[in-house]
């Protein structure tokens, strides 16, 4: 992509980032990411507001008091974009100031969720035209798809044995106290909590009903290797919050392989798929199940490949730098038909069927496991750009494949492609290209 005239302006509330959640990480991944895109962005300044240097203005949250400044913005004559990260539904939206975030809605010219489930709920919830919400992914940063040392994160805070883990601000919308009543009947079985304490007193109820069996860590830094490792070393991530649009400590330990329980409310089905176990948030029995049912599950490499293909920050600031353009009268690009549809399963093992294409990252080794096609179909896979396979032919029912990927010049990471998928009459795949299951790899270090 060459060199971008669009200049962002970034805002979010004033007290964002006291207690750093999930929507200040996104603020500050799209602000890296948009810049590998040679796209100016600007976090805002109020001793030097910068208004008439910006093309446009991206606004974070919908909290009380944002819709002045939203408003003032808007009066200025710049494009205003909100990202509400909120899931309300009809019977709830009693408590929340309605009047206010409708406001945000019909002042701003696209609304940016993190779903298309939450832009058809926030439409029909606000009584506001659907066109004007757009869906643009919550991702994870590359990081988290190569391995981790798990010993890191368990020498590091002396932890033994199987845990729970759960990476989320100590507030009610987490839940953190069902989660520590579900385990009570496995007192031997720690929970280990990072994160803020958002809310005190929540936090110390915590604290006194999770005694002994709940380790809290405090926050971590988003970037550091003892967070990496702990998703690797956790036999099961839980996070079986109110609701989830989704949480990225969620989709960081799904890309990292980690058996995932999330709660049910919001988008995380949209994610995850059936490659996720969901709870609702206050069935204590339901919570305790899913977690050992997830101790019992193999970390799956099928969700690293879904993760690398659908939810990795560069791929998700592609599809954000559209929406600026089409705000901007800037010609559209119409987005590649490629990646993972949702994780499915049959009951036996999981599988995600992929698009016309699908690409992801695997280092040099062995990639094996079982394929098909709905009907019968070739596809060449390409290694970093190189046709490496041709024509092979993909039956309609499940066979082995092993892709033998070699090392690059580097030692690094190649780029594997799915591509070019056609179906015995020579027409090219439009929908479900192929699909994957029972996938491995081998280390080509232990060649």
């Amino acid at each position: 992509m060459g060199r971008c005239s669009m200049k962002i302006l970034f805002n979010t509330y004033p007290m964002a980032f006291h207690t750093p959640g999930g929507g200040e990480v996104q603020l500050m991944q799209y602000y890296r990411y948009l810049h590998k895109q040679q796209v100016g962005v600007t976090l805002f300044d109020v001793w030097s507001p910068p208004f008439r240097d910006h093309d446009l203005l991206h606004f974070f949250s919908c909290i009380s008091g944002s819709l002045h400044f939203c408003g003032f913005v808007r009066r200025l004559g710049l494009p205003v974009l909100v990202s509400p990260n909120l899931w309300i539904t009809e019977d709830r939206k009693d408590q929340y100031p309605v009047d206010e975030i409708r406001g945000m809605f019909v002042v701003a010219n696209r609304v940016v969720c993190n779903s298309n489930a939450e832009c058809d709920l926030l439409a029909a919830v606000f009584n506001i035209e659907r066109e004007k919400f757009v869906t643009v992914y919550n991702g994870i940063d590359r990081r988290f798809l190569r391995p981790a040392n798990p010993e890191l994160f368990r020498s590091t805070f002396g932890i033994d044995g199987p845990f729970v883990l759960n990476v989320a601000n100590i507030e009610p919308r987490k839940n953190q106290l069902n989660l520590i009543h579900a385990l009570k009947a496995y007192p031997e079985l720690p929970l280990v909590v990072i994160g803020h304490v958002r809310d005190r007193t929540y936090a110390e109820q915590c604290f006194a009903e999770g005694g002994d069996q709940l380790r809290y860590l405090g926050p971590l830094s988003h970037d550091s290797d003892e967070l990496h490792s702990a998703y690797a070393a956790c036999p099961v991530f839980a996070l079986p919050s109110t609701l989830e649009t989704p949480g990225l400590a969620a989709l960081e330990a799904f890309a990292c392989g980690a058996p995932v329980v999330v709660t049910g409310e919001g988008c995380a089905r949209e994610y995850f798929g059936e490659g996720a176990l969901y709870v609702d948030h206050d069935d204590i029995e339901g919570i305790r199940m899913a977690i050992m049912q997830g101790i019992s599950r193999r970390r799956s490499l099928l969700a690293t490949l879904v993760a690398d293909a659908n939810f990795t920050w560069d791929r998700c600031v592609e599809q954000l730098v559209e929406v600026y353009r089409g705000l901007l009268g800037e010609a559209r690009v119409a987005p590649a038909d490629s990646g993972f549809h949702a994780i499915e399963s049959d009951g036996a093992s999981i599988f995600a069927w992929s698009h016309a294409s699908v690409q992801f990252e695997c280092a040099p080794g062995v990639l094996k496991g079982r394929w098909r096609s709905e009907f019968g179909a070739t596809m060449e896979i390409r290694i970093d750009e190189e046709v490496a396979y041709d024509e092979i032919w993909i039956p309609e029912v499940w066979e082995s494949f092993r892709i033998v990927i070699p090392k690059s010049a580097d030692g690094g990471f190649r780029c594997v492609a799915l591509a070019n998928i056609r179906l015995s009459d020579g027409s090219l795949v439009r929908e479900r290209g192929v699909a994957l299951r029972d996938v491995e790899f081998v280390d080509g270090a232990c060649f």
